[in-house]
Order: structure tokens, then C-alpha cells, then sequence
């Protein structure tokens, strides 16, 4: 489960596709969401072309089954929904579940040790007390291309997300290289 969110780590920026963004297959990770009728198909298709998937918006333990069922690597989401990280975790499957505030990330980093803050506008904030506990958070909402790199200086942050990356992928990963965030 940890080789994951080490994955994600290394990646720093994970794009989504959601409704009516489609992948573009140069991507080595995404996340697709669970809220587009044909996101298994997607799911699928991205897998077929080596991708690494995860599978977002799970909301319910139906979204889990059938990004399970297409392949998906891990799973995303944007709330705390202790019957579904359960049921992933009993299945050996990563997850991680969204929180905003520090009662949310609270309850979250009691199953898990990666957490998703939506909206990450405040995440240097709200995750402060979280820090000494070695857990790991990913940005997403009102992270994009003009401000990622500012997200990923965060302490504990160790990647963001967002459906304003699945077009400037090729854009952000030549500039995280000459940052030095990644290799080549």
C-alpha cells in the first residue's frame, strides 16, 4: 500500500480527469473520477495504456466496487467515509479520504496516513497540528498550474491534484524537473 503513496510522492502532481476531460496517455498517473458515466471505461482505458489510476470522488461503497472491478491502483475521495476506507483496506487497497478541518483530518489520519485536503486553500493551516504525527496530505481545490509549486513547499504535503493539471502536464513536469522536484 505504502509503494502508492510513495508513487504519488515522487510525482508530485497527479492530474484528474473528470466530465468531459478526457486522459492524454503521455501521463503515467491520473485520477479519474467516480462521477462520469463512463469512468470505468476510462479507468480501464487508462490502465490498458500502462497508466497508474486512481479512482476519485468514491463516495459510497458502489463507486469502490466498480473502480475496483476496472482496475483502479488506489482510491480518492473527498470525504470520510469509514465504511468505504474500511472495506479498501480490508481489501489490502490504498485509499485516501478528504478532509477540510482539523476534526475531519483528525478522524481520517485515525485509519489512514495519507489525507486529502479539499479545498487546500488553507492546508499550511489546517494540517500544522498534524505534522509531529508523520502523516502525508495531498492539495487539491484552488491548487493549478500558476500556484502548485507554492502547495508542494508545504510541510507534509506530498503531492497535489486537479483537473486544471490534465492539459499542462507536459508544461508542469519539464518545469518540476528544472526545479530539481523530479528526475527525468
Amino acid at each position: 500500500m505504502t509503494e502508492i503513496f510513495d508513487i504519488l510522492a515522487e510525482k508530485k502532481v497527479v492530474p484528474i480527469y473528470n466530465d468531459g476531460i478526457f486522459p492524454d496517455h503521455r501521463d503515467d498517473i491520473c485520477e479519474v473520477t467516480m462521477r462520469h458515466s463512463k469512468s470505468k471505461e476510462i479507468i480501464q482505458e487508462c490502465k490498458d495504456n500502462g497508466m497508474i489510476v486512481g479512482a476519485g470522488t468514491v463516495l459510497h461503497l458502489n463507486d469502490y466496487y466498480k473502480a475496483k472491478e476496472a482496475g483502479a491502483d488506489f482510491f480518492i475521495t473527498p470525504i470520510t467515509s469509514r465504511i468505504v476506507i474500511e472495506e479498501a483496506i480490508g481489501d489490502g487497497m490504498p485509499f485516501i479520504p478528504g478532509a477540510c478541518t482539523a476534526n475531519e483530518i483528525w478522524k481520517a489520519i485515525q485509519l489512514v496516513d495519507v489525507v486529502k485536503i479539499f479545498p487546500a486553500k488553507d492546508i499550511g493551516t489546517v494540517i500544522a497540528p498534524f505534522l509531529h504525527l508523520q502523516k502525508r496530505f495531498i492539495a487539491t481545490g484552488s491548487v493549478n498550474p500558476d500556484n502548485y509549486l507554492e502547495y508542494l513547499e508545504i510541510d507534509g504535503v506530498m503531492s497535489v491534484t486537479g483537473s486544471s493539471f490534465a492539459y499542462e502536464m507536459h508544461k508542469i513536469k519539464k518545469e518540476m524537473i528544472q526545479k530539481r522536484l523530479i528526475k527525468e
